[in-house]
């Protein structure tokens, strides 16, 4: 059938030392930790007014045991259908730590603090990405003759297939005394 979410005035805030973990135990298909997700041929996202937030020293960690389609720690991610996000931020702050690992063969769309897509379009205006005094990073080991690290962002946009899109308008993506770590 045909879904849809249609978000506003969400507020997410993991504080004081929370610890978030999301896993695909096959397939990341599309997974976020603190943010939006969308995977499926039926389903559409939008959220507007909101805010996702990890801070005082809590972790959010993404783990795809196989590949990852299109993973979002902190922000957006969709594999094969659109997301629209307006008005709304994503920070990581106060020490801190936002990780994705992807164990074994390949990493298609992924991204720390943005945005990620592997077959769709993601319609971001007025939004905000902040890493503030913490870290964030990708570990993408590859552990076989498959393994190939595609499209990987830590702060930003990864696209994977030539179809997918970031329509990004009134978009700031800023770090300030944040350690950043990549793979691919």
């Amino acid at each position: 059938g045909w879904s849809a979410l249609d978000a506003s005035d969400v507020h997410f805030d993991a504080d004081n030392a929370t610890r978030i973990a999301v896993r695909g135990r096959w397939d990341g298909e599309s997974l976020a930790a603190a943010g939006i997700a969308v995977k499926g041929r039926n389903f559409t996202a939008t959220v507007s007014g909101s805010s996702f937030v990890v801070r005082g020293g809590s972790n959010a960690t993404l783990l795809a045991d196989w590949e990852a389609d299109a993973m979002a720690i902190l922000g957006v991610a969709a594999a094969y259908r659109d997301a629209t996000v307006q008005d709304t931020t994503f920070i990581l702050t106060e020490g801190s730590v936002a990780d994705a690992r992807v164990a074994n063969t390949s990493t298609d769309a992924l991204t720390v603090l943005g945005a990620a897509v592997l077959d769709a379009t993601i319609r971001l205006t007025d939004v905000r990405f902040r890493a503030v005094n913490s870290s964030a990073g990708a570990n993408c080991p590859g552990r076989n003759s498959l393994s190939t690290n595609d499209a990987v962002a830590v702060a930003g946009f990864a696209t994977f297939r030539p179809a997918a899109l970031v329509d990004a308008r009134q978009v700031t993506v800023v770090t300030v005394g944040s350690t950043l770590s990549g793979c691919g």
